[in-house]
C-alpha cells in the first residue's frame, strides 16, 4: 500500500501473531526464520484519537488499567471517579460490568488531569453524555495515585455494520449510532430522510418512525462514522446504503442524528432474511414476541393479503424456509385467506400457537 522499502532494512520480524491483549509487538509470537519476507513489508494504518475518546492504559491486558480519556490532542486523566463513571468507560470501550482493584494504585504523577467534575447516571453510553462542570478547586493535579479499573470482557462482539439507538429512555429511540472497525460511532444528519429510517428501523426489528436532527438525544463522542446516507429504503441494514467512505464527514457532534422507531402493534408483520424490504420470512407480533408461519395451504391469496398490510402489492410464496428458519414460536398454521383481506388475521387459521410444523416449514414471500 505504501510501497517498499528501498533501503537494506533488516527484516526483523515474520508470522507475527498476536492475542491483541499485549502492550508490546515484541510480545507476540513470531517465525523466527524471517529469510523469506522480501520485499512483502506490512503496512498499518491507525485511527487518531476524537476528542472523548477514553483508554485503559498500563494495565495487564486491553480491559484493565488506569482511566485516560483523549482531549484536545493529549491523553489526559480524570479528575473524581467513581463507579458509574467507571460503568460509562467500561461500556463506551464495547467491555461490560466493572470494578476497581483497591488493593492496586498507579504512580501517575507525571499525567496531565482534565480540571473538571464529571456526573454520570449510569446509563450513558459513552464519557461525553455525561454532566461536567469546572473544577474550582482544581490546581493541576489530584494527587500522584490512580485507582486500577478493571472491565469484565462481553461474551460477544457487535457485528460489523451493527447499530444501536442510544443516550433515549427506550430502546427504539435514540442517538443513532454503528458499530465499525471495533468501535462504536454516530451518523451526521446531512440528507438523513424517511427512506433512512425504514431502514434502520427494520435492521433494529423495529417499524419505521421518525428522525431528529441537530443531536436531539445529546451529542456523541469519538468517531462520526457516516455521512450523506442515502438509502432507497429497501437494505436490509444502514451500511448497505449509499454513503460516504467510513469517517469521512464535513460534521460535529452538533449534528448527530437521532430516530425514532413504532414499536410493533399486536399482529403487526414482517419480513426477514431476505435482500429488501420486499421479500423475506414472513413473522406476526403476538403475545409481545415475534413469530413464523408455517407454510401448510399457503398460497399466493395468503401471500397478497400479506404484501397488502405492508403497503405493497400481491405477491409470491416460498415455502421450505427458504428465506431461512426462525427461531421462536410457531404461531400460525392452517392459514386460509379468501384474498381481499386488509389483514392477515383476517384470514381462517388454526388457534394461535397450535401447529404440527418445524421451523424448516417457515413460510416467506416476495412483494411487488
Amino acid at each position: 500500500m505504501f510501497g517498499q522499502s528501498t533501503k537494506n532494512i533488516q527484516v526483523h520480524m515474520k508470522d507475527v501473531v498476536c492475542t491483541s491483549q499485549e502492550n508490546s509487538l515484541l510480545e507476540c509470537w513470531v517465525n523466527s526464520d524471517k529469510q523469506s519476507c522480501l520485499q512483502k513489508d506490512v503496512t498499518i494504518q491507525c485511527d487518531i484519537p476524537a476528542n472523548g475518546d477514553v483508554r485503559l492504559v498500563d494495565g495487564t491486558d486491553a480491559h484493565e488499567g488506569r482511566i485516560e480519556v483523549y482531549q484536545d490532542n493529549t491523553w489526559m486523566r480524570i479528575s473524581n471517579v467513581d463507579d458509574k463513571v467507571i460503568g460509562v468507560v467500561c461500556r463506551q470501550l464495547g467491555f461490560s460490568d466493572a470494578s476497581v482493584n483497591k488493593d492496586k494504585v498507579m504512580n501517575v504523577a507525571h499525567i496531565p488531569t482534565v480540571p473538571i467534575n464529571i456526573e454520570c447516571s449510569g446509563r450513558e453510553h459513552t464519557l461525553i453524555e455525561c454532566n461536567y462542570t469546572l473544577d474550582d478547586a482544581f490546581h493541576g493535579h489530584f494527587g500522584n495515585n490512580d485507582i486500577y479499573v478493571m472491565c469484565s470482557v462481553p461474551s460477544y462482539t457487535p457485528d460489523e455494520g451493527h447499530i444501536r439507538l442510544a443516550a433515549g429512555n427506550q430502546s427504539n429511540a435514540g442517538r443513532l449510532e454503528i458499530y465499525h472497525n471495533g468501535k462504536w460511532g454516530t451518523v451526521c444528519d446531512d440528507n438523513f430522510n424517511s427512506r433512512s429510517v425504514q431502514v434502520v428501523c427494520r435492521q433494529l426489528g423495529y417499524l419505521p418512525g421518525g428522525f431528529l436532527n441537530l443531536a436531539a438525544f445529546g451529542e456523541g463522542g469519538g468517531h462520526i462514522w457516516l455521512d450523506n446516507v442515502n438509502c432507497t429504503g429497501l437494505e436490509t441494514s444502514l451500511s448497505a446504503c449509499n454513503h460516504n467512505n467510513w469517517g469521512s464527514h464535513d460534521c460535529t457532534h452538533h449534528e448527530d442524528v437521532s430516530v425514532f422507531c413504532k414499536l410493533p402493534d399486536v399482529h403487526d408483520i414482517r419480513l426477514v432474511g431476505g435482500n429488501s424490504s420486499l421479500e423475506g420470512r414472513v413473522e406476526i407480533f403476538h403475545n409481545d414476541e415475534w413469530g413464523t408461519i408455517c407454510d401448510d395451504n399457503f398460497d399466493e391469496k395468503d401471500a397478497q393479503v400479506v404484501c397488502r398490510q405492508l403497503g405493497y402489492r400481491g405477491g409470491a410464496v416460498y415455502g421450505q424456509a427458504y428465506f431461512g428458519e426462525g427461531s421462536d414460536d410457531i404461531w400460525l398454521d392452517g392459514v386460509n385467506c379468501q384474498g381481499n383481506e386488509q389483514r392477515l388475521t383476517e384470514c381462517n387459521h388454526d388457534s394461535w400457537g397450535v401447529s404440527n410444523c418445524g421451523h424448516n416449514e417457515d413460510v416467506g414471500v416476495t412483494c411487488v
